[in-house]
């Protein structure tokens, strides 16, 4: 039985997956996944594109790997470097978020008021 080569893979472009999308692909990342990204993290741009190259040429003198496609995101999708953040949010538990809405609903409130007069405060 031959190794199929997995040529599905096309770049995505920035903003193609929501921001809520992006972070719930983030909660299903396996272990390996979490550590190839945190190797792609310590590299330069210049360093992620030289590894992407040689991964490409020498794609096809190996067998396809389970992770292949995702190490070719992780190389050169710019979204990676929110990950650690992002992570780390998903990370914290329910207590830490415990009344931020309100907080953030004030501070809405208040910026979207500022330089209004109460009728225009009101209306809106």
């Amino acid at each position: 039985m031959h190794a199929t080569h997995e040529h599905r893979f096309r770049p995505q472009t920035p903003g193609s997956l929501t921001l809520h999308q992006f972070v719930e692909s983030l909660r299903r990342w396996t272990p390996e996944m979490r550590q190839i990204a945190q190797i792609a993290l310590t590299r330069s741009e210049a360093e992620r594109q030289r590894y992407l190259q040689q991964f490409h040429s020498g794609h096809h003198d190996r067998a396809g790997g389970t992770f292949d496609s995702f190490v070719r995101w992780a190389y050169s999708d710019p979204r990676l470097d929110f990950v650690p953040a992002l992570q780390a949010d998903l990370d914290r538990p329910d207590a830490d978020y415990e009344g931020a809405l309100e907080h953030e609903a004030d501070v809405l409130v208040q910026m979207r008021g500022e330089g209004k007069t109460p009728g225009q405060r009101v209306r809106d």
